[in-house]
């Protein structure tokens, strides 16, 4: 995760001024993350990264999601890997 806010986390690459803010939002939701957020004064301006916003490993890796979801791939492959089994 960068430090910066959710919203440049999720369009990394992106120069904030092109950034999307409704895509950044809708892929937030698809990934369980907008109730959370909400929940910050911030929203998607909320400064995530290193130990300002405290996430979950859970929600750490839900972050991921949108990352992939705001660049609409033609072809997304997800691997969970399984320990112990």
């Amino acid at each position: 995760m960068l430090t910066g806010t959710v919203r440049e986390n999720v369009a990394m690459e992106i120069s904030p001024e092109f950034i999307d803010n409704s895509l950044v939002g809708e892929t937030l939701e698809q990934a369980q993350l907008s109730t959370f957020l909400q929940e910050s004064q911030e929203g998607i301006g909320t400064v995530a990264g290193g130990t300002v916003l405290a996430l979950s490993g859970g929600q750490r890796r839900r972050l991921e999601m949108p990352r992939a979801l705001y660049r609409w791939p033609t072809l997304l492959v997800l691997d969970e890997a399984r320990y112990g089994i």
